[in-house]
């Protein structure tokens, strides 16, 4: 899934909204959706790279990344790096997760310029490409102060853990009538035909999404998905389904990626509003790795180092990433998703090997669910 569609969506979210609002109140009624300021911990010690490191890094001049990212989300993030390491230019190609792979393959086989990181939601994508021999094994030092579930792979650490969220049109669905439940959800179904939207199951974030609930959830689950499927639509991402939303075509979704909270302020809040909900918030890791043959392996162990590390997660926060790690202050991290829905609810996982095996029937089963 392209993280530029789902910030073309937003930005055409607050186009139309406020067009729609013109005439209307001029209160702003700020962020929608639950943020929080709960205590995330201590943070550890910062363990930055080597001093060697970061000279080498200043002679090679530059990281390329290949993103699901775009340029609005990495923002933060690149302008925190770049404040830190002004010697070091940041660059970033907004690509589709199997993209990523396939450019990288194509380019290092022939000799061209390629990336030196990688950053991808899709876990199949990325296990292939692990086992392809294409990240470098290493190891940054900020790892050994990261959760267990955050070590995906030898070289392969998890940038952020973006949660899906359900979102809702407050005008078709009000806030005091909204589910806050997967089950809820469920049993409201019949009475919200053809107003509930979700991303197909062929969709990265769909997917995985998908995976982990039902993994988490058993045969309950799949009873929850089968009650909603004979009354939802289907969109190809979270572009269709925020349009779909603010249109009022849908009354409310589930599923969708969270990296659109940051982006529901203003008049975007006035008509959306987002919850996590209690028994269906699975967290999707978004992976990074450095490639085996990066150009610049130096400035990307810099990069690495910073995107990890306790202040370059809060400056990743304000693009739309999920810091998960302690001593790290965002109103959308992992912290603040636990203190929603209560820290056992919230499903967090590694990379499941068994993911790839279980493919064929999660897909036929929900694709029977949903009538596709």
């Amino acid at each position: 899934m392209r993280f530029h569609q789902r910030a073309a969506a937003a930005v055409a979210v607050v186009s139309l909204i406020s067009l729609a609002a013109c005439g209307g109140g001029t209160e702003d009624p700020g962020a929608a959706g639950p943020t929080s300021d709960v205590d995330s911990g201590e943070a550890a010690p910062p363990t930055p790279v080597s001093d060697e490191i970061v000279a080498a890094a200043e002679e090679e001049g530059s990281v390329l990344l290949y993103s699901n990212a775009n340029e609005e989300v990495m923002a933060p993030l690149a302008a925190g790096f770049k404040k830190k390491y002004p010697n070091i230019e940041v660059r970033n190609l907004d690509l589709e997760d199997t993209q990523i792979a396939e450019r990288y393959r194509t380019e290092s086989a022939t000799g061209a310029r390629t990336a030196d990181i990688v950053m991808t939601s899709d876990q199949l994508t990325m296990q292939d490409f692990v086992e392809a021999g294409h990240v470098l094994d290493y190891e940054d030092p900020n790892v050994p102060n990261l959760p267990d579930y955050a070590n995906l792979a030898p070289g392969v650490v998890a940038m952020s853990e973006d949660p899906v969220i359900a979102l809702f049109n407050k005008s078709v669905l009000p806030e005091d009538q909204q589910p806050t439940s997967m089950a809820e959800f469920a049993e409201m179904a019949p009475e919200l035909e053809g107003k509930i939207g979700t991303l197909d199951v062929a969709n990265a974030i769909g997917f995985l999404a998908t995976a982990s609930y039902v993994n988490s959830a058993g045969e309950e689950g799949w009873e929850h998905l089968e009650a909603l499927g004979a009354s939802a639509g289907v969109e190809s991402g979270t572009g269709n389904l925020s349009q779909k939303l603010l249109q009022g075509a849908y009354a409310g979704s589930f599923f969708v990626s969270g990296s659109v909270r940051p982006l529901i302020t203003g008049d975007a809040a006035k008509v959306l509003n987002y919850t996590y909900l209690v028994d269906g918030t699975p967290l999707v890791p978004r992976a990074m790795a450095i490639t085996a043959q990066a150009p610049n392996p130096n400035a990307a162990k810099v990069f690495m180092n910073y995107a990890l590390s306790v202040e370059g997660q809060e400056e990743a926060c304000k693009g739309g990433f999920t810091p998960y790690r302690a001593g790290v202050e965002c109103p959308y991290g992992l912290a603040a998703i636990e203190d929603a829905v209560g820290e056992d609810n919230v499903i967090i996982g590694g990379w499941d090997p068994e993911l790839r095996s279980q493919r064929e029937d999660i897909e036929a089963r929900w694709n029977e669910a949903f009538g596709r």
